[in-house]
């Protein structure tokens, strides 16, 4: 009677495609994702954004970069791409670092500003972008400045020059008149 209950069970499940240890998926068209897959690369991207924040909570901020690297640059996970961006930006930031800027840091802040509007991180990461936008346009200016100021210097260069050659002309006339003068007597 068991065997007989085991068979039909076995019989139902292999016509119906309801095994247990298959994965459930949504088949509603041909190239569409198991329900199941989307599902654990989430988790997955999720994982990998705990053990980036562990990292940075143990200082390896080279092995928390990887991680929200690889998390930001996956499919996108709304919860979790957004922090791992925000995060990135963060960590581009750090002065001792040779991994980024505060260019790159604006990038990934306006990337997330497009892709996640409603994010919380976006509402933190708001006025990080205006300061960061504040820097660019001082670097800017900066560069003008130091361009104009090289300008006046090579300027000020040039007419330090004619003055000398104007005070030698001079001298050379005041001796010509000298002689002058003393050939007249």
């Amino acid at each position: 009677m068991k065997k007989n209950i085991l068979a039909a069970l076995i019989a139902v499940t292999l016509v119906t495609g309801c095994l247990p240890w298959k994965e459930s998926a949504s088949t509603g068209g041909p190239g569409e994702e198991p329900a199941t897959a989307g599902w654990s690369e989430r988790r997955s991207f999720a994982q990998k954004l705990e053990d980036a924040k562990y990292l940075l909570e143990r200082g390896n901020t080279a092995g928390a970069e990887k991680l929200l690297t690889e998390v930001s640059h996956g499919k996108r996970v709304p919860g979790v791409t957004d922090e791992a961006l925000f995060r990135l930006a963060i960590l581009s930031l750090q002065p001792a670092s040779e991994r980024g800027s505060a260019l790159q840091a604006h990038q990934l802040l306006r990337r997330l500003k497009r892709e996640y509007p409603n994010s919380v991180w976006t509402v933190q990461a708001e006025p990080l972008g205006e300061l960061l936008t504040l820097v660019e346009e001082l670097r800017r200016q900066n560069r003008n400045l130091k361009s104009v100021s090289a300008e006046k210097e090579s300027k000020v260069e040039e007419l330090e020059g004619k003055i000398r050659q104007l005070n030698k002309q001079l001298d050379q006339l005041k001796l010509l008149d000298r002689e002058l003068e003393r050939r007249s007597r």
